[in-house]
């Protein structure tokens, strides 16, 4: 994974208001990062609609996070993922698959940018924060039902894919869940699905602003 630069980094930092440095990661630390995420960096597709879509390589979507802007999966979760890997997080990019409500079929069709990280006590998270009305802090990859702020969302394994997990979606979210593969992505393997979905899709018709408000997020209960 690219290393970011340490003034980026330092500066992503201040962004978010946390106070971290390499190696000092835990799980309360993991959460701390995503809930602010998702509460000061808007999932938003302002510019997609102005027909002027920013490009997904993370540390131009980290600059851009650092001008006030957010964007999409790709933009957030691909900046984050950079910041985690510079503070020694162990963090892995995955093809994933959104399904929304309209009767779309499931499916790694890398219409989204997943994320999974390793804690020091041995944990293993989903971490996400692209998904716009998605879960405000790391999910621990456990099967079953896991509760945020009121919302119950499911892991288990997919149905599509061999080894992939399936996140649902709690019936008031605005999609139905999506579907995680088990092997590192990278960022390139993004570039066509970006390509379509800022210029063909619903994306590139529709503007979107989203973020959490509100405070302090509890830790997950599973």
């Amino acid at each position: 994974m690219e290393r970011l630069p340490d003034d980026l980094a330092f500066a992503y930092l201040d962004r978010l208001e946390c106070d971290l440095r390499p190696g000092g990661v835990d799980a309360d630390a993991l959460f701390a990062l995503q809930s602010a995420h998702v509460a000061r960096v808007p999932y938003e597709t302002v510019d997609i609609v102005r027909g002027r879509a920013p490009g997904i390589d993370p540390l131009e979507s980290v600059k851009r996070v650092l001008a006030g802007r957010g964007g999409y999966c790709y933009h957030l979760n691909g900046a984050l993922s950079s910041l985690l890997a510079w503070l020694d997080v162990d963090v892995t990019r995955h093809v994933a698959g959104v399904q929304g409500r309209e009767q779309e079929p499931p499916g790694l069709n890398a219409n989204h940018l997943g994320l999974t990280a390793r804690t020091p006590d041995g944990r293993e998270w989903l971490v996400d924060a692209g998904l716009g009305d998605g879960p405000s802090g790391p999910l621990p990859l456990v099967a079953g039902d896991h509760e945020q702020l009121g919302y119950r969302y499911r892991l288990r394994s997919s149905d599509t894919a061999p080894g992939a997990w399936r996140f649902d979606h709690d019936p008031q979210g605005s999609f139905e869940g999506f579907d995680l593969a088990s092997a590192t992505a990278r960022i390139d393997d993004f570039g066509a699905m970006h390509a379509f979905l800022s210029t063909q899709s619903g994306f590139a018709r529709t503007v979107t602003a989203q973020r959490r408000i509100g405070g302090p997020f509890p830790r997950p209960r599973t």
